[in-house]
């Protein structure tokens, strides 16, 4: 929904570690420079709550011996497991729900002065489906 706002929003605001290459990145680092835009191209639907953009890899979730969450980046694609998606979200919103991505493995919100951002963990096999699709009436 704001994906200029997303693009230079910092991936810190994720509550996870992002690790390429072996280390983790900055929180500072702005999510535009490491991820892919989302582009939905079904025109009948209402893309207004559908995520911004997203990455490739794979969740390491929190354990006893960690609890911190961490997502790595992964290339080669062919061994991609997860995928991370954000989305731009009018601040104050009465519901996160709309934006919600169905079989959800793990998700966390923030909100600065202007927006929120929703962050959301999908297995890589899942189809990109929001768990309250309502296609727009004409």
């Amino acid at each position: 929904m704001f994906k200029q706002v997303v693009y230079n929003t910092y991936i810190g605001k994720s509550q996870l570690g992002i690790i390429n290459q072996g280390g983790i990145l900055e929180g500072n680092t702005k999510i535009g420079d490491i991820s892919y835009p989302c582009v939905i191209l079904d025109k009948n639907r209402d893309t207004l709550t559908w995520p911004d953009y997203y990455l490739m890899g794979w969740f390491e979730p929190a354990s006893d011996s960690d609890p911190a969450n961490f997502f790595h980046i992964l290339k080669p694609w062919n061994k991609i497991i997860h995928h991370l998606y954000i989305t731009g979200i009018p601040k104050g919103a009465p519901s996160l729900e709309p934006y919600r991505l169905d079989n959800c493995l793990w998700s966390s919100y923030y909100e600065d002065d202007l927006h929120g951002y929703l962050f959301q963990i999908l297995r890589s096999n899942e189809l990109l489906k929001l768990k309250q699709y309502e296609p727009i009436s004409n």
